[in-house]
């Protein structure tokens, strides 16, 4: 994903959030990481509580609708809730 198609999300969905515990409707989730915590673990939560968007760098972390080898970070990527792919 460009920095110019995740602005072009934005414009649509201009209500940022990072915890799935403030999460309202139409939020776009940006999963963030540190030293003793991973925000992609809840990227399917974030969908599920009707995020608009995941954005993640890790593909692994939302089960039944990504695959690949272990929780290996990735360029950051957008999910849709319910899509089996990538956007």
């Amino acid at each position: 994903m460009t920095i110019e198609q995740l602005y072009t999300i934005f414009t649509k969905y201009p209500s940022v959030q990072t915890d799935t515990r403030k999460l309202k409707e139409g939020d776009l989730y940006f999963a963030l990481k540190g030293a003793n915590f991973n925000g992609n673990l809840f990227a399917e939560e974030a969908l599920k509580k009707g995020a608009s968007y995941a954005v993640i760098d890790e593909v692994d972390c939302i089960p039944g609708h990504l695959c690949g080898p272990g929780n290996r970070p990735r360029q950051a990527q957008h999910y849709l809730p319910g899509n089996a792919g990538r956007v």
